[in-house]
């Protein structure tokens, strides 16, 4: 049997559906789903505020949408990339941090404050 990472390159673990291999968190850090988990409590680009880590589950409390205000548990999900060239399965939180948002993910939401990077031209068709 010839080891994994003589076998594959390094690279091959970076699939386009892939979050980064760690991230750190906190207690009291901002995080935003990235995919659905349990519509329309839990969807795609839902902010949470994390309050309790745990092994194999994030307690957090819902800052936005029909939830607002619940603590709910956020548990790590089997996830097998679609365009890799071989077939692996990877365990991972389906989050990232979201102390910033973009333009799109902010759409629908109501924000007390904001602020805006406007460095860069951020017009988009549609």
């Amino acid at each position: 049997m010839v080891p994994l990472h003589i076998a594959y390159a390094p690279d091959i673990t970076y699939a386009p559906d892939l979050q980064a291999h760690n991230f750190i968190l906190k207690v009291g850090a901002p995080i935003m789903l990235i995919r659905n988990i349990d519509a329309p409590r839990l969807c795609n680009g839902t902010r949470l505020i994390v309050r309790k880590l745990m092994q194999h589950v994030i307690q957090a409390t819902v800052l936005t949408g029909c939830a607002k205000g619940e603590d709910v548990f956020i548990p790590r999900i089997p996830i097998i990339p679609s365009d890799s060239t071989a077939q692996f399965k990877r365990i991972q939180f389906l989050l990232k941090l979201c102390f910033a948002i973009t333009i799109n993910k902010s759409q629908g939401q109501s924000l007390g404050i904001a602020g805006i990077d406007l460095k860069i031209p951020c017009f988009s068709h549609g």
